[in-house]
């Protein structure tokens, strides 16, 4: 590889020498055309004046001076104040100094180990200008073993991580909007994630599971992508109620913290906390920090629910958050999520909302702002917003304020997809 480098920088070299040959020879023509001229110059200036034309001064100066083409239009072509007797002391300066530098390249043409000793020059001032100290290790039979990870082996790019409501999941590049984005008949997008291929992304679902995987090991593709039971072993019926992944732009910022243990990673403060709320009115708060790493393909355990219980969604906190709960019997509660109990592992949780005997959770969400919330209609086709203003801000596991009186809530609203 180094053999047919060097031969290659000779040719460079040598092409290099010969256009420059080339040109020299060129201007020196036209400069020997002006000498020719100099020696005779009121002659020729009185010859172009007679001239009826350009056409006919270049005819006459041809024939008497001997002149080419080339040189005949270089004189015809160059001001009247350029054809002094100063001119020519700078046309035969001029003129040697091409001559010397042509005797110079034609030497260099015949000698091949002249041009060799160029490419050796040539090659040292450029190490001397850009040479940078190795940054590869090279290592021999007798030095210590490298170790690796599989994460050194994924080239870390940015991408779009897209779940769909079905629980399909594909990884893809750009997208122009939600609308190009291809989904399955009947399907919708449930979520679309920035993230790094080698952050990891998490599936909550509503058995109580969190799944976590690198964002490499979901499949690229402008189709439908694969469903997640590819990547893990979901049981009958099983549904994911929240995606996150750590990619630092989607963490959340951290107001507070009451976490008297590292995370993860060994770091002192706490890079965020997930909160999750069941049907039941149950809710729990963890240390995001658990859940980053990959997990088997049965998941963790982050939310312990009892038989027809089933968990709502789980979200990403910084801890001035809001969240706010509304049971099927009209009752809506908007709480703190700081409020939570700090757990280190999955549990039942604590009550978040009370409720009378056959209510259960209708709808739930996450709020970082009071003016914003979870938006219900009543029976009637009534819509309200339950937020943390003064109608609805309460403690954790209170009664809340009531909706409506004769009827229930009939559904929750969805917003559309930001």
């Amino acid at each position: 590889a180094l053999r047919y480098f060097l031969d290659f920088r000779l040719d460079v070299v040598t092409r290099r020498l010969r256009h420059e040959l080339e040109q020299l020879m060129k201007r020196i023509h036209v400069l020997e055309g002006f000498e020719i001229i100099f020696d005779a110059l009121d002659e020729a200036i009185a010859m172009i004046r007679s001239s009826r034309n350009r056409a006919e001064s270049a005819q006459r100066l041809r024939s008497r001076f001997s002149l080419t083409q080339i040189q005949t239009d270089a004189v015809l072509d160059t001001r009247l104040y350029k054809l002094s007797s100063m001119e020519i002391l700078a046309v035969r300066d001029e003129l040697e100094s091409k001559r010397r530098r042509a005797a110079e390249i034609e030497a260099l043409l015949a000698d091949e180990l002249a041009r060799w000793r160029m490419v050796r020059r040539e090659l040292r001032d450029i190490k001397g200008r850009y040479a940078t100290p190795r940054r590869t290790v090279i290592g021999g039979p007798d030095e210590d073993t490298f170790a690796y990870s599989d994460e050194d082996f994924i080239v870390d790019e940015l991408t779009n991580v897209v779940v769909t409501r079905d629980g399909w999941v594909k990884r893809q590049q750009s997208y122009r909007n939600f609308d190009s984005i291809r989904v399955r008949d009947g399907d919708e997008i449930f979520e679309v994630l920035r993230a790094r291929t080698r952050n990891s992304v998490t599936f909550w679902t509503d058995v109580g599971r969190a799944y976590t995987a690198r964002v490499h090991s979901i499949p690229k593709s402008t189709g439908y992508g694969i469903p997640l039971q590819k990547l893990f072993d979901f049981t009958d019926k099983e549904r994911v109620i929240g995606v996150t992944s750590n990619y630092r732009r989607n963490l959340p910022k951290v107001t507070f913290t009451d976490e008297p243990f590292q995370s993860a990673k060994g770091d002192a403060a706490p890079i965020g906390y997930v909160v999750a709320l069941s049907r039941g009115g149950h809710c729990i708060r963890l240390p995001l920090s658990l859940f980053l790493d990959p997990s088997t393909k049965s998941g963790r355990y982050f939310m312990r629910v009892n038989g027809g219980d089933e968990v709502l969604g789980a979200w990403l906190v910084g801890g001035a958050e809001y969240a706010c709960v509304a049971s099927k019997q009209g009752r809506g509660l908007a709480f703190g999520v700081a409020d939570i109990p700090l757990r280190r592992g999955a549990g039942k949780g604590v009550l978040s909302i009370k409720m009378d005997a056959g209510d259960f959770v209708l709808g739930v969400t996450i709020s970082s702002k009071k003016t914003e919330g979870l938006l219900v209609e009543t029976s009637r086709g009534r819509q309200v917003t339950v937020r943390a203003t003064k109608s609805f801000a309460g403690r954790r596991a209170g009664r809340g304020r009531v909706i409506i009186k004769n009827g229930t809530l009939a559904r929750v609203v969805t917003r559309p997809l930001e």
